[in-house]
């Protein structure tokens, strides 16, 4: 009997009764896996990123949230909201 050593890709999004789009989970799915999401951490965690520009980025991020899998939102969600609120609270004007 072998054992399956795989590591099953993680999961992003997954089809929603709002959202019945397999492309738009899978191409989700595929920024999920070329790092999109620490990336947007990172770029609102830079000095240089506006109030604005946070505001488009989490607007973005939100606009998808029926369709993102429970797991990784647990994961991610705390981090993301501490990365906003942390450049919220940081901002000068």
């Amino acid at each position: 009997m072998a054992l399956i050593t795989e590591e099953t890709p993680r999961i992003y999004a997954v089809e929603r009764y709002t959202c019945k789009s397999q492309v738009f989970a899978a191409n989700i799915n595929k920024l999920g896996h070329a790092g999109f999401f620490q990336n947007l951490l990172t770029l609102i965690n830079k000095p240089e990123t506006s109030l604005e520009n946070v505001f488009y980025l989490v607007s973005f991020f939100t606009k998808s949230h029926a369709l993102y899998h429970k797991q990784f939102v647990d994961e991610f969600y705390e981090k993301f909201s501490d990365v906003v609120e942390t450049k919220l609270l940081s901002a000068t004007s």
